[in-house]
């Protein structure tokens, strides 16, 4: 997993009784994150089919109003009406009083604790996005430090004409989360390379999103798809450079093909046997040394989703005899290894090995890939090729 989720304490005091602690955010499906429709044809688009929105809505902790009464804000005229189950009140009886012509503030009897070298933030509750009654209020941005050790008081914006905000038991109002409590930016234009190397991945991923993405067709005929879902995913589990494979994934054939293409440019005479299918076992490439050789070079991913990548020298005929001492002039020439039914020697590759230095794990390393895309590859392929070819032709055996 690449983001490291961590626990960070937030202590809270109820300065009254009845007060509901500060909960983390669960989306209201059906509710105001949207009704219960399946991203399929014909459904009408909801707020959490937005995974940034999503992602957005359940960051925080909500604040829950408390007590037993409703209490609501209306604009009449030019003042601002206060009503507890629709009786007018002064502002101090309901705990909230004006902060300003065109603003109120509410008293939450929380006091929470900030955590060295944060900050509160305080911001307006979900579902304040998605209302269209004009019934939710909106909180101010604010920012509470370590060093506030009163209460914790929420600003509003007064309603507008013909809204009621609506306070009601159980009903969230607002949300805070905590951010660093500084943060300095420096905002520069991207080089000429960078912007290249992004509009670039942009493309890609639309190629992506045609491959393998899921399409829907909302009732208005707006079209969706769930590409950001599965690269966000990818992202999760192993980071940018499992992002770059998934986003490669559909031309990554392709890529094998055109990398059997390179070596036979340069192995000109060789018969070069490919087997690239991703969701096989022992997919990998296999060079002939020579029609009377009972040897091939190869490269054999073991596991599915071309992972677990060796290096070695195969036999052609399973369980064939050693000839000579064609083993211990390879360990003698590049190191240990192992040896098997199929191959005479064989080792798990690294970018560190002295034979092929190259990544073992294909689905979640971008290099290999790129590598056969810009032809660096093939001639590292190509000299491990004939190294080995060399050791075992001294053997009499190439």
């Amino acid at each position: 997993m690449v983001s490291d989720m961590k626990t960070v304490s937030l202590r809270y005091r109820l300065m009254i009784e009845g007060v509901p602690s500060p909960q983390p955010i669960r989306l209201q499906v059906p509710g105001w994150a949207g009704e219960a429709d399946k991203m399929a044809n014909g459904a009408t688009p909801q707020p959490w089919h937005c995974r940034p929105y999503a992602d957005a809505a359940v960051y925080g902790l909500e604040l829950v109003f408390a007590g037993n009464d409703e209490v609501t804000v209306s604009r009449e005229a030019d003042a601002i009406v206060f009503r507890k189950n629709g009786i007018p009140l002064t502002m101090n009886d309901c705990g909230m009083n004006a902060a300003g012509p065109h603003h109120y503030a509410f008293g939450t009897n929380l006091d929470i604790e900030v955590p060295p070298g944060f900050i509160l933030r305080v911001e307006p509750h979900p579902r304040f996005y998605t209302d269209t009654s004009g019934n939710v209020a909106a909180a101010i941005p604010g920012h509470i430090g370590p060093i506030w050790y009163d209460g914790l008081f929420i600003v509003f914006k007064n309603p507008l004409f013909n809204e009621t905000h609506v306070f009601r038991p159980g009903l969230p109002y607002a949300q805070v989360f905590l951010v660093p409590e500084q943060a300095r930016y420096q905002v520069e234009l991207m080089s000429q390379h960078d912007q290249q190397v992004r509009i670039a991945r942009r493309e890609r991923i639309g190629e992506y999103a045609k491959a393998t993405a899921r399409f829907w067709q909302s009732n208005d005929g707006g079209w969706f798809n769930d590409q950001y879902k599965r690269l966000y995913k990818a992202f999760r589990l192993g980071g940018d450079a499992l992002v770059e494979r998934e986003i490669t994934k559909p031309d990554e054939r392709s890529l094998l093909s055109d990398l059997r293409q390179q070596l036979l440019t340069e192995l000109p005479g060789h018969e070069i046997q490919l087997i690239d299918n991703p969701w096989a076992r022992y997919s990998g490439l296999k060079i002939v040394y020579s029609e009377q050789s009972p040897y091939r070079f190869g490269l054999q991913f073991e596991y599915t989703h071309f992972n677990g990548l060796i290096v070695g020298i195969s036999r052609k005929v399973e369980k064939s005899p050693v000839h000579g001492n064609e083993y211990e002039s390879l360990v003698s020439s590049f190191g240990s290894a192992s040896h098997s039914d199929w191959w005479l020697w064989w080792r798990d590759i690294s970018p560190a090995d002295s034979l092929l230095p190259v990544a073992r794990d294909w689905q979640v390393s971008r290099e290999p890939w790129i590598e056969i895309a810009n032809g660096r590859l093939a001639p590292k392929i190509v000299e491990a090729f004939t190294r080995t070819h060399a050791v075992l032709s001294a053997c009499g055996v190439g």
